[in-house]
């Protein structure tokens, strides 16, 4: 199972990149799972960069600004995962050389 699941071949030389894991099940498991950070984290985070913004200005309130903006921004970076996953590891948007690009 581990040879299978890490790609690897029977020879220790060799990697068997034809053979990769994939399961439609866990993979449509873990995108609900990033669809549900991104329907409930998003809004949350919103309402605290809102709440933090209008705070009165201190270290504090400026770092957890910042957590709340970074936060928000993986809740954000999640999608094109969560699109491939959903269309059984498909490229979809990773087909794209500009998105690509921008991803890194």
């Amino acid at each position: 199972f581990l040879a299978l699941h890490f790609g690897l071949s029977a020879d220790k030389n060799e990697t068997n990149a034809d053979q990769t894991f994939s399961n439609p099940s866990l993979d449509h498991f873990f995108a609900t799972i990033l669809l549900i950070c991104l329907l409930f984290g998003t809004p949350a985070n919103i309402f605290s960069i809102r709440y933090f913004y209008s705070a009165r200005k201190s270290i504090s309130t400026s770092l957890y600004l910042a957590i709340s903006i970074i936060d928000t921004c993986c809740c954000f970076s999640h999608v094109p995962v969560m699109a491939s996953l959903y269309a059984s590891r498909a490229p979809f948007m990773f087909s794209s050389p500009t998105v690509c690009a921008l991803w890194e």
